[in-house]
């Protein structure tokens, strides 16, 4: 494929081949659809989840894939005595929600809750979609901290493999296009860390638009680096108790919707920029939100930053250029480390602060800045 006209041929043919395994999976896709669009599609598909969607209202519960499970009015969350029902899905077991009844009979104002959940055999599945037989090589990487303390089934009838190195790098060719789930199984006592899932060398850079769901099980110590950096096809991924998120792991992915674990205690530099979220749930146990954390998200609407949040870094929601309005709990002003924490912000977006707060926001270093986006949240 040396020439452009080769080029070209190929990524019409990756396209069509794309479009009918969507439509195969009972996904309409017209011709007038971006290559770009796909991603949406794909999250279009049923996963097996039990879930049914319901209206938001103030305070939500989300699910991984950022559909809505239970809503209720601040008064009504106020007054519950239990969280609702655990969603189910095929394969994974919940493991609860990222805020507990206590922070949410606290709400005061609105609130983003997410499920976590973990995989019910312990394995961590990579779940892969193959349309070009000229492209079937899928890279691995991960560390372990036993010799041979991971098996690795492909997913496709070949043997299982596991490796002696404690850093694990690996290349795997399927036979042909179609859709393929590698599993990781760590035996007991061994921990895993994902640091470069997928390089960033032009030649595996096909691979990237090969992976369309992420769900990790035990043993599994961080998420780190690059990992499902330019993952364009990515819409999906399940992120247990626990697991720490650092580096540019998600940036420009598909991710549509993530919910960050309780415990979770920052938002890392990068780890989202210029991601397709539309949906975030932050735990109250964030204090911090690095620079570029949400960079150029131009699909979020809205985020609510917990009550215990206090710095927020250079760039953080810089061009987020569909936010409609922010939601700050903390009644003490974070941090802000520079005015262009929120540079580009539209017009007509509203940064609502708590009752009482609305001069002491206004006033405070940098955050004087955007003084006149500011109101006091609703009663």
């Amino acid at each position: 494929m040396g020439t452009i006209a080769d080029k070209l041929t190929y990524l019409s043919e990756t396209k069509e081949a794309i479009k009918d395994a969507i439509t195969a999976k009972g996904v309409d896709v017209a011709d007038s659809d971006t290559f770009r669009s796909y991603a949406d599609k794909i999250g279009e598909i049923s996963s097996g989840s039990s879930v049914v969607e319901v209206t938001p209202k103030d305070v939500n519960f989300f699910d991984y894939d950022g559909t809505c499970v239970a809503a209720y009015t601040i008064a009504e969350a106020q007054a519950l005595t239990e969280l609702p029902e655990a969603p189910t899905h095929e394969g994974l077991t919940f493991q609860g929600w990222n805020h507990t009844l206590e922070q949410v009979n606290a709400s005061k104002s609105p609130r983003i809750i997410g499920a976590t959940y973990i995989t019910d055999d312990g394995a961590t599945r990579f779940y892969l979609r193959i349309t070009q037989t000229l492209r079937r090589e899928v890279p691995l990487a991960f560390t372990q901290t036993v010799a041979n303390g991971v098996t690795i089934d492909w997913g496709d009838g070949s043997e299982t493999e596991t490796v002696a190195s404690l850093s694990v790098s690996l290349t795997h060719t399927y036979a042909e296009a179609g859709d393929y789930v590698v599993r990781l199984m760590p035996q007991e006592g061994c921990t895993m860390s994902f640091v470069n899932y997928i390089s960033g060398s032009n030649t595996e850079y096909a691979s990237r638009w090969m992976l369309t769901k992420v769900e990790l099980g035990e043993n599994v110590l961080v998420l780190n680096g690059n990992i499902f950096y330019d993952c364009c096809m990515l819409t999906c991924a399940s992120i247990p108790k626990d697991v720490p998120i650092s580096g540019s792991t998600f940036r420009n992915s598909s991710l549509a919707s993530v919910n960050l674990p309780e415990g979770t205690t920052s938002v890392n530099s990068n780890v989202f920029q210029s991601c397709r979220l539309k949906l975030v749930s932050i735990p109250d146990s964030v204090t911090s939100l690095a620079s570029n954390a949400f960079y150029a998200c131009n699909a979020l609407t809205s985020v609510i930053i917990p009550e215990g949040v206090t710095s927020i870094n250079t760039n953080c929601f810089f061009n987020c250029l569909s936010m409609k309005e922010y939601h700050l709990l903390p009644t003490t002003p974070p941090t802000l480390y520079s005015t262009n924490a929120f540079t580009n912000i539209p017009s007509d977006c509203i940064i609502y602060v708590p009752q009482g707060c609305l001069e002491a926001y206004q006033t405070a270093t940098n955050w004087a800045t955007y003084a006149d986006y500011m109101q006091e949240e609703p009663s």
